[in-house]
């Protein structure tokens, strides 16, 4: 069945996957995506990919860098059939929330001239995300869920299982809805010709010796923050591309693939301050990438 019940709601995108879930009368996660995709007059289509391309070779460049797609002149929403369920899962809510932003109905993803890196591209994809994951994740039932929980990590965890999410999703979420100061960073292995941004505190710290030297070639740095998210009372600005060096506990639980909770220096981070915070490090399995979930010690 076609929905026309979510009415406009304002600009924010989030708000369309919560009035959809309203509209569902959905009260127990994990919401069922079929559900959703259904009644909004699509069907989920799970494909190999190989196949697919050769079928609609319109959209082969979309689909070398997207894991799901939606086709709205057929009512389709097509996935990667070799995903794990929940990324799945998390994948398909993006689609549907293309689907249900009004502003987004005009766009024509079976084009080439859809770019991934365009700067309103990018900032509509940035949209699908947290319209899908308030679908996936409607904060009238996340919320009570989480403060029910102490915070950290294994909240985290639990609430990613109770809601079939990724971790990584989950981690966003649970920082966006949250009172107290805390951010997840994602950190991922360097990329050759990223940009890399160094905190005038560990310039200083170096300045005049062989290892402030060897911070000036980019090629030493492992590990780059790919980005954060904060929660509103969290008092620093993380920035995404700052290179993380291989002296601290971040590049010692991504080289081990093992989880630990250290204090951790805001300096590691990029930040100018003299705050540590309390970290969770988490290797995400086999996508070579680090979750680190901060907590600050200032309320």
């Amino acid at each position: 069945m076609i929905s026309d019940s979510v009415d406009d709601v304002g600009r924010d995108p989030a708000l369309y996957g919560l009035a959809l879930v309203r509209d569902l009368g959905i009260k127990e996660p994990p919401i069922n995506e079929y559900l959703v995709a259904d009644y909004n007059g699509y069907d989920i289509v799970e494909v190999n990919l190989s196949d697919y391309i050769k079928k609609f070779p319109n959209i082969r460049k979309i689909f070398c860098i997207s894991s799901a797609h939606i086709i709205p002149n057929k009512n389709i929403i097509v996935i990667n059939e070799e995903l794990p369920q929940r990324k799945k899962r998390t994948e398909v809510f993006h689609e549907i929330g293309h689907a249900i932003i009004p502003w987004h109905k005009h766009l024509n993803y079976n084009y080439l001239a859809y770019q991934f890196n365009n700067i309103y591209h990018l900032r509509y994809e940035k949209e699908a995300s947290h319209c899908g994951a308030e679908i996936q994740m409607p904060r009238d039932l996340f919320v009570p869920d989480a403060l029910d929980l102490k915070p950290g990590i294994e909240a985290i965890k639990r609430l990613a299982i109770r809601y079939q999410a990724s971790l990584e999703t989950t981690a966003i979420q649970y920082v966006k809805i949250n009172l107290f100061p805390c951010a997840v960073v994602i950190v991922k292995p360097l990329d050759e010709g990223s940009r890399v941004h160094l905190s005038n505190q560990l310039a200083l710290r170096f300045r005049g010796s062989d290892v402030h030297k060897r911070f000036a070639n980019k090629s030493y740095y492992p590990l780059e923050i790919k980005y954060a998210v904060k929660s509103p009372r969290f008092r620093h600005k993380i920035r995404s591309g700052t290179a993380i060096d291989d002296d601290n506990p971040i590049f010692e639980a991504w080289d081990a693939h093992s989880q630990r909770r250290v204090p951790l220096h805001s300096s590691t981070l990029g930040v100018e301050t003299r705050e540590v915070y309390i970290a969770d490090i988490y290797p995400l399995g086999k996508t070579g990438t680090v979750m680190i979930f901060l907590q600050s010690l200032y309320r």
